[in-house]
């Protein structure tokens, strides 16, 4: 009898402990729905938006970039790859569409593996959510558009900033390379390191062609003398994946870590904002998911996936 007691508390006991979880677990998918749904949303309105031209600067894009095609002939490929962003066929918003798609499979899992793995999904989510609004993607553009102003060789000026020789001097730059605006942001190309352990840039297929315009861009010198740019003066915290930002702050340790050998200072290319943008553009706001008090009080589960990832960068990486 004292057998038959003792085995029926065990199964009371993981009954109410079994339910508690799935309780847990499913608090967890409610909440994160609201992140899915307003992601969702954000991204097919978006798409829309530049499909019926109502985002301004696609307009202007398309209209820089037909310009110099009849001057600059040379770089039509170039320009027609740049072009491709006044469209949702474009890098910027297809980063988006792809980190949606990333995120709503992580989605499926995240509130079984717990609190963290379930806030981490819902603050890309958020991040995608506010990328996603056309204000914030339309100066996203003033980057290729700027560029496209650039190869004009100053037929063309600049667009909610300052010209390419005034951007210069205000941060001490001899001479920037043409297509400055577009390195490090991963729409574009990427770092890699060659078997010295420096670390270049590498532009994706068309965008190559940037590379006769000037020198190899070296991550060591960049991150001293980049100048202006959108992306990484304000739009980093909002247009790059948690596996992209992983990429970089692996590069940017491994160039700190060489120069410390070598007994130099390293400065990290994002310590500060550079000179150069209009000050009424439209800024994207640090963006954190929160979640109920619900969750608070409960003891996080466990989760593969590594707390600093994502939660922390939204604000204070925000540039």
């Amino acid at each position: 009898m004292k057998k038959k007691f003792n085995i029926l508390c065990l199964l009371i006991i993981l009954i109410i402990s079994t339910s508690g979880c799935t309780s847990q677990e499913e608090l967890l998918t409610k909440e994160l729905e609201v992140y899915i749904t307003n992601a969702q949303r954000s991204v097919a309105q978006l798409k829309d938006h530049i499909d019926k031209g109502l985002v301004k600067n696609t307009g202007i894009l398309k209209m820089y970039a037909d310009t110099v095609k009849n001057s600059e002939t040379e770089f039509i490929e170039l320009i027609n790859a740049l072009a491709l962003d006044s469209t949702s066929r474009g890098p910027i918003y297809l980063g988006l569409a792809d980190r949606l798609k990333t995120s709503l499979a992580l989605s499926k899992s995240a509130p079984a593996n717990g609190k963290l793995a379930t806030e981490n999904v819902a603050q890309e989510l958020a991040l995608i959510s506010d990328a996603a609004n056309p204000a914030i993607y339309n100066m996203m553009l003033t980057d290729p558009i700027n560029v496209i102003a650039d190869i004009s060789n100053g037929k063309l000026p600049r667009i909610e900033a300052l010209s390419k020789e005034a951007s210069d001097r205000a941060n001490g730059i001899a001479d920037s390379e043409t297509g400055n605006q577009l390195v490090g942001n991963p729409n574009y190309g990427n770092w890699q390191r060659r078997n010295d352990g420096t670390s270049f840039w590498a532009w994706y297929g068309m965008y190559s062609m940037f590379s006769n315009f000037g020198r190899p861009i070296y991550y060591s010198s960049w991150s001293n003398n980049r100048g202006y740019s959108y992306y990484n003066d304000y739009g980093r915290s909002h247009y790059t994946s948690p596996s992209q930002f992983k990429n970089q702050r692996a590069t940017q340790a491994t160039v700190k870590n060489k120069f410390q050998k070598s007994g130099k200072k390293f400065t990290s290319p994002y310590a500060k904002k550079r000179i150069g943008g209009s000050s009424t553009s439209a800024k994207p706001r640090p963006t954190k998911a929160k979640f109920s008090s619900a969750y608070k009080k409960s003891s996080s589960q466990s989760t593969t996936r590594n707390s600093s990832s994502r939660t922390s960068r939204s604000g204070r990486r925000g540039k």
